[in-house]
C-alpha cells in the first residue's frame, strides 16, 4: 500500500499510516508525490494499492504519480475535495469529500478496509469514530479558555517549537 501526497496532503497521509503501522501485516509506506514517481519503486504494480491525496485535487504531481501507478498496473484510488479537479477526473476511482476532515475520514476508512480484509476486528475503531463528533466538540469547548490563556501568555514570543510524534507528527 502506497500512500501518496505533496505538502499538506502528504502529512494529512500520516494517521492513516500510523494505523496500518499498528496493525496490517501489509506492507505500507507514505510519499511525497515527486519521490514516489522519480523513485519509481519496483514492487508497484498489479498486487498494489496506491492511495493518492490531492485536496486541491490540482497538484500535477500527484495526478502524474498516480498514472504512472495505475500505467504499471495498480489500483489507484484518489482522495480529493473538488470532484470536477483533474485528480478526480482522470483517476477511476475517487473519493471526494466536503473538508479536509472528510479526506482524513476517508483515509482511515480505507485504512480500516485493508485491516478489515486482513481479518482484524476494527468495530471497536468504528465505535469511536461515531463518538469522535460529539467528543471532539466537548474537549475543543472545554479547552477554550485554557487556550485564550495559552495564545495571550505565547502572543510576544518570537519563537515557538512545536513536538509531537505518532498519530500527531504530521499536524505538528
Amino acid at each position: 500500500v502506497f500512500l501518496v501526497g505533496a505538502g499538506g496532503s502528504s502529512l494529512a497521509m500520516v494517521p492513516a499510516q500510523f494505523l496500518l503501522d499498528r496493525h496490517a501485516v501489509t506492507p505500507s509506506v507514505t510519499m511525497n508525490s515527486d519521490e514516489f514517481f522519480f523513485r519509481a519503486p519496483a514492487s508497484v504494480g498489479p498486487n498494489s494499492l496506491v492511495i493518492v491525496l490531492s485536496g486541491t485535487g490540482n497538484t500535477p504531481e500527484t495526478i502524474r504519480a498516480g498514472h504512472w501507478a495505475s500505467e504499471r498496473g495498480a489500483a489507484v484510488a484518489a482522495v480529493t475535495l473538488k470532484a470536477d479537479g483533474p485528480l478526480a477526473q482522470e483517476i477511476d476511482v475517487s473519493f471526494v469529500s466536503r473538508s479536509g476532515q472528510g479526506s482524513q475520514i476517508a483515509l482511515q476508512l480505507v485504512a480500516l478496509a485493508i485491516l478489515k480484509r486482513e481479518g482484524f476486528d476494527v468495530s471497536a475503531i468504528l465505535d469511536a469514530f461515531a463518538a469522535l463528533p460529539e467528543a471532539l466538540l466537548s474537549a475543543m469547548n472545554e479547552f477554550e479558555p485554557r487556550a485564550a490563556e495559552i495564545a495571550n501568555d505565547m502572543k510576544d514570543v518570537a519563537v515557538t517549537n512545536v513536538l509531537a510524534s505518532g498519530p500527531l507528527f504530521g499536524a505538528a
